[in-house]
């Protein structure tokens, strides 16, 4: 009798605990800021006080996908390619119009200068991407007093500078996803364009492509694989190349331009041209070799992967209107948003 009922009371005290437990476990706060909000943030821009024809960098915008709101963040001019989100999507670092680099904090909509920013070649080429860690910041730039553009990386912390492959004149590039390794296009004297493979702890450059035209490379989920452009005369055709072998495979012959993996690397997404002022984005689906165009849009401002890889979001320019809108890969449903400012340069997607 005694053991039953010794039995019982530690049934009984085990339920208690695991009931505790479980509510302890739901009352954990989340750790993800702005669960369920996709923010997408983009520049404006304006006319120039030299030139009325010419636009300048305007004001920075983020724009709620969950609520259609936007906010408008009172920053000085920022530059329409010059702004990246961090991976916990935390702080979005932007390139001012005094050429400074700020972070702003999305929790407090506070913005801090990181650094002075390196002398700019072409504001259009100022990206930035953050490394996967969210420690540092990659730049295509110049230091003050060189006027060549090569990759810079900043620390996101304490604003400190650092020149890496330094013998390259740098225009696209990205970031492995181990954060291991930097993929870039370094322009040659004869305007030619290779891509190399940067190892950030060693700084050690190797080359990979030797055709002369490939440039924008996008790195695969597992880090083994790059997709690139190649122009060839009037052609552009894709490759997608084995890391380890630098094996390169032709993947498509029509004409795209800015690929990214997608749809868990099963797919490329890419635009072309297609006539005066439009462009198609197209899904290639490489276990098939299908090329699927899902939309015309004209005058294709700039456009930037959700961090799922299952949307994209792009500005279009139709009749004198700017637009921000959002394409579903999966269905193809395609939500737009007219923008109360005029749009421009690429949006950058954020959680």
């Amino acid at each position: 009798m005694i053991r039953e009922r010794f039995v019982v009371l530690v049934t009984v005290l085990i339920l208690i605990l695991l009931i505790v437990l479980s509510f302890a476990t739901f009352a954990l706060p989340s750790e993800t800021p702005n669960e369920g909000e996709d923010l997408i943030a983009y520049s404006t821009a304006k006319s120039c006080e030299f030139d009325q024809d010419i636009f300048c960098p305007g004001d920075l915008v983020l724009f709620s996908l969950s609520t259609g709101s936007e906010e408008l963040i009172p920053v000085s001019g920022v530059n329409p390619e010059g702004f990246a989100w961090s991976p916990n999507h935390q702080y979005l670092a932007f390139l001012d119009n005094d050429f400074r680099y700020n972070l702003l904090d999305i929790s407090s909509m506070s913005t801090r200068i990181l650094s002075d920013s390196p002398i700019m070649m072409d504001v259009q080429q100022s990206r930035m991407q953050w490394s996967p860690d969210g420690t540092q910041i990659a730049i295509a730039g110049a230091e003050p007093g060189n006027l060549e553009r090569h990759l810079l990386i900043l620390n996101a912390d304490r604003g400190e500078l650092l020149s890496v492959a330094q013998d390259q004149a740098v225009t696209s590039f990205d970031w492995s996803p181990n954060g291991e390794r930097i993929a870039f296009t370094a322009l040659g004297p004869e305007a030619q364009n290779d891509i190399y493979i940067l190892e950030v702890n060693s700084n050690e450059v190797t080359q990979l492509t030797e055709d002369n035209h490939s440039y924008n490379p996008d790195w695969s989920s597992n880090g083994d694989k790059i997709v690139y452009v190649s122009r060839q005369g009037e052609d552009r055709y894709l490759y997608m190349m084995d890391i380890t072998t630098g094996d390169a495979e032709l993947v498509s012959r029509s004409g795209g331009d800015v690929p990214f993996w997608v749809l868990n690397d099963t797919h490329i997404l890419y635009s072309i041209s297609s006539g005066f002022r439009r462009s198609d984005f197209v899904l290639l689906n490489l276990d098939t070799g299908t090329e699927n165009r899902l939309i015309s849009v004209e005058t294709l401002s700039g456009y930037d992967v959700s961090p799922d890889k299952t949307r994209v979001a792009f500005i279009t320019v139709e009749n004198n209107a700017a637009k921000l809108c959002v394409l579903n890969l999966n269905s193809a449903d395609i939500q737009c948003a007219i923008t109360p400012a005029f749009a421009a340069g690429r949006p950058a997607w954020g959680y």
